[in-house]
This record gives structure tokens, C-alpha cells and sequence, in this order.
């Protein structure tokens, strides 16, 4: 095989924007910001609610090199045999401890690490990622499918070309489904016009997907998948009601179908409807408690805001347990913002300090250093042996 050398960026830490209250208005980062939760709202406004439309990249800034000498291939696969619902994003876990999306499969469940196809795999994702070295020796690979769990597959040498097989599961008891089972019994024009929508959506063109959107709708209005991208379109173009409006139609027509849930949870964020923001998100975690870390966040929030300091504390924990590969440091910072709050300062030294090193560059991170550093004083909470506070 042809020796491949692909020169990947790392350390990709995406620019985000406060869309509430918090530094990005100009407000100074004060002692009483953190005892009080505006702050997390802010943070979780401007950096989990945007990754839940369609068609916005965060913008990544990169720094040193990924080499990867060898172009190596592998696969996913279903436990029972099936085929994979949906193409998956294949992750790596190295020493860094950040999950760095390496690959995606094709239809058949094929990846190729360091295929041209997949060089902007991370742009694609709607987070930032932090890569490491190319040397793929003792990093676990793991495949990103909501609603499954994947087999972790350790590379043991990194000039092998066969990766090998990386195996989805579903948990038991997880009653909500990534699919609709509407989708199965809508007509066939209405099949054909949600084939041309999704066709659209892949190519990005959001003005020709919408028609054919409610043209199937329209053919069978409980076409539970055709709602959720009709809700996805609007929320990416900011109409907030009529996402809503979308996306509580897709859940009335399946309850199952559970990709609705977050977003409609995401819209209601933006209103600062707590309240059902935190009773929707709870309603997703019943019906799929490992799938969702966003979900736990949204929950913790919600019920932060509401005073239910104890759900929201619980939440915010689950998520962090959750959240193998660091992609949601919301948790840690919501975390560390409760337990400041009632004098725990330790603790919470230590949850703001991950959400630091997670997400150096995020908005406001120069206030929460200095938190953090009027943490560490007052409980003399200083970083471990070789630690230091991320700068």
C-alpha cells in the first residue's frame, strides 16, 4: 500500500460566542458572578446550544502537528449484524485524554485514517477537538453513534494497516430510539420527498431541503424524522417559534424518537424557559440515560436556575461521568459553580480547573482563572505535583 503522510493540526480549541450574560457583554467577572448562575447559563448559551443546529462550524484555531505515517483502515459493526443506521465518526483516546474524531465510515461501516475524504472530519463536527501525536500506539478507538455504546479498541502498533473491528451495542433499558418508526410506515411520495430533503441537507442547500420537508409532512403528517429536520432548518436560520413548533410536532407524532427531545431542550434554553427546559431534558434521560451528555447539562442548568440545587448538582456529576472523551467541559464548570457556591471550595477548584484545561480559549476564561486562583487561596487547594493553573 501506498505510504500516505497526512499533516493534521492540533489542539483545536473552537471560538464561541456569549449569546446571554457574561464577559462577552462586557460584564466584569466578579465574585458574585459565580455564586450565582447567569454565568453558567452564559456559557452553556454560547457553547452547547449552537452545536445543535444544522450548518454552523465553529471557527478552530490549531496548533502543532499530527503525522500519521501510515494509512491505516478499520470497521464498525453492528453487535447483532446489522447494518450501521447512519455513517459514525470514529474517535482516538490517547494519553491527552481528549476524544480526537480520526475518521468517518462508510455506508458499509468502512474507515480509512488519514483518507483525504476525512480530512476535515473535525471541522464537520460541531465541536473543537484536541489532537495529539500521529503515533496511534496504545490509543483506544472508539466509534461515536447516539444511543450505542462502542467496544474500545486499542491500537497495540502503530504501522499495523488493519485497525480491526470496532462493535456497537445497544444498552438494555434504553426505551427511546435514535430512528423513527414512523419513517417506516410514511408513503412512498412522501419517502421520496424526505430522500430529496436529506439529499439537500448533505449538500447544505437548507432553501431546497425546506419544500421538500413540508411537502412530506404534508403527504403524511406524522412523519416524526421530516418535523425534526423542519425543526433543525428553523433553529439554524433563528426562528426559534417555528422550530419549536417543528420539533413538538415530531415528538407528538413518535415520543420515542428521542433527536427531537435535545433540540426542542436546546430552543427552550435560549428562552430561559427553565422550567421546561428541565422537565424536557429529564424526559430524554429517561428514555436513553447514556446517549445525551448535552441532555444532563441542559438539566443541571435548568434546575440550577430553578433552585433545585441538589438535581442539578446530580446532573452536572452524571454528565462529567458520562463525558469520556471531554467534549461538554460545561459540566465541569457547572459543577464548580455549585459547589462554590456553598463553600466547597476544594472541589470546586478542581472542576474549574478541568473546565480550563478542556476549554482554555472559551469566553470569560481569564475571569474563571481568576476565580479559580481566589479559590485555590482560600482553601489552599493548589494544583498537584507538575499541575499548574491552565493558562
Amino acid at each position: 500500500m501506498r505510504v500516505a503522510r497526512v499533516a493534521m493540526k492540533g489542539r483545536r480549541q473552537t471560538r464561541r460566542r456569549y449569546e446571554i450574560i457574561g464577559a462577552g457583554q462586557g460584564v466584569p467577572m466578579t465574585r458574585a458572578a459565580y455564586s450565582f448562575p447567569l454565568m453558567v447559563v452564559a456559557i452553556v448559551a454560547a457553547l452547547l446550544v449552537p452545536r445543535l443546529a444544522i450548518g454552523q462550524r465553529g471557527s478552530s484555531q490549531r496548533t502543532g502537528k499530527m503525522q500519521i505515517p501510515v494509512q491505516k483502515s478499520g470497521k464498525v459493526v453492528m453487535e447483532d449484524g446489522t447494518p450501521l443506521p447512519e455513517p459514525v465518526v470514529v474517535e482516538a483516546l490517547c494519553a491527552g485524554g481528549m476524544a480526537v474524531p480520526i475518521a468517518r465510515t462508510d455506508s458499509k461501516g468502512g474507515f480509512i485514517v488519514g483518507h483525504g475524504r476525512d480530512a476535515d472530519v473535525d471541522a464537520r463536527l460541531q465541536r473543537g477537538s484536541t489532537g495529539g501525536s500521529g503515533n496511534l500506539a496504545g490509543c483506544l478507538l472508539l466509534a461515536r453513534l447516539p444511543g450505542y455504546r462502542s467496544s474500545a479498541l486499542r491500537v497495540m502498533d502503530n504501522e499495523a494497516f488493519d485497525l480491526g473491528a470496532i462493535v456497537l451495542q445497544r444498552p438494555a433499558g434504553v426505551e427511546g430510539a435514535m430512528h423513527s418508526a414512523t419513517s417506516l410506515r410514511a408513503p412512498k411520495d412522501a419517502q421520496r420527498a424526505f430522500e430529496k430533503a436529506a439529499a439537500a441537507i448533505e449538500k447544505k442547500k437548507w432553501d431546497q431541503a425546506r419544500p421538500q420537508l413540508e411537502k412530506a409532512v404534508q403527504i403524511y403528517p406524522e412523519y416524526a424524522a421530516a418535523w425534526f429536520e423542519l425543526g433543525r432548518i428553523s433553529q439554524s436560520s433563528g426562528d426559534l417559534a417555528q422550530a419549536r413548533s417543528a420539533y413538538e410536532r415530531s415528538i407528538q407524532a413518535d415520543p420515542k424518537f428521542v433527536k427531537p427531545y435535545l433540540h426542542l431542550t436546546g430552543v427552550l434554553h435560549t428562552e430561559k424557559n427553565w422550567r421546561a427546559a428541565a422537565d424536557l431534558s429529564a424526559t430524554l434521560i429517561k428514555l436513553d440515560p447514556y446517549s445525551f451528555v448535552a441532555a444532563y447539562v441542559f438539566n443541571a442548568v435548568g434546575n440550577l436556575r430553578l433552585g433545585n440545587t441538589a438535581v442539578a448538582e446530580a446532573s452536572a456529576r452524571q454528565a462529567i461521568k458520562l463525558d469520556t472523551g471531554h467534549l461538554f467541559p460545561e459540566a465541569e464548570y457547572t459543577l464548580g459553580l455549585i459547589l462554590g457556591s456553598r463553600g466547597e471550595n476544594k472541589e470546586a477548584a478542581e472542576h474549574l480547573r478541568n473546565y480550563l484545561q478542556f476549554a482554555p480559549n472559551s469566553p470569560g476564561a481569564e475571569g474563571i482563572r481568576g476565580r479559580l486562583a481566589e479559590l485555590e487561596q482560600s482553601s489552599g487547594a493548589k494544583p498537584a505535583a507538575g499541575q499548574t493553573t491552565p493558562k
